[in-house]
């Protein structure tokens, strides 16, 4: 009960309906993660051991979720790992623009730049 009032109070509902959590099991092992491992163990408290540490993990989102946003967000992530990855292995190239800073009467002035297309650029 303590845990569903808790739950309520951080959403801001007075509902008595509960939340269903989601309980998994995972396991952390040693010989992928080493020296990180035994310093999380040690901050546990834990025995610093070579050994592999079983975790349960609790959540109230559902892991498994497959609406729209989850596809998004991939799909973003996907553009940063290959905007990353162009930034490694692509060759540099020059781009020109034209630029044009305006006085207008009665406002700020503005600034107005244009790319300048050059055909011999490779498309990719």
């Amino acid at each position: 009960v303590a845990l569903s009032d808790a739950m309520n109070i951080h959403l801001g509902s007075l509902t008595t309906e509960r939340m269903p959590i989601i309980l998994m099991e995972s396991t952390l092992d040693a010989s992928k993660l080493g020296e990180g491992l035994r310093i999380f163990k040690q901050r546990l408290g834990l025995v610093e051991d070579d050994e592999d540490l079983n975790v349960l993990i609790n959540t109230c989102m559902n892991p498994w979720q497959g609406t729209q946003i989850i596809f998004q967000m991939g799909e973003e992530f996907r553009k940063t790992v290959l905007n990353c990855m162009g930034q490694v292995e692509d060759s540099a190239m020059s781009h020109q623009f034209v630029v044009s800073l305006a006085s207008l009467q009665g406002s700020e002035n503005m600034l107005f730049i244009e790319y300048q297309t050059n055909s011999s650029i490779p498309e990719q």
